[in-house]
């Protein structure tokens, strides 16, 4: 898998979520160090009104399962 087809999983797997106004923006794809097999996508999040609240959110996928989910959330 490459950093655009993680990207974009991490992406469709955010769309699911409810945002509740909220939007993100990309901030960078990298391969964990400690996870090597794992792609650490990063977003910062963003109130409705446009006001940045918090970032980095970190959206994990597995290269080889295409697994997705949030740090810190099993």
């Amino acid at each position: 898998m490459n950093e655009d087809e993680a990207k974009t999983m991490a992406e469709r797997f955010i769309a699911t979520q409810d945002m509740k106004g909220h939007s993100i923006q990309f901030v960078s794809a990298t391969k964990g160090i400690r996870s090597p097999d794992e792609w650490s996508i990063l977003y910062d999040l963003f109130s409705p009104q446009g006001t940045l609240i918090d970032g980095p959110i970190v959206v994990l996928v597995d290269d080889a399962s295409g697994e997705v989910r949030l740090f810190g959330l099993a």
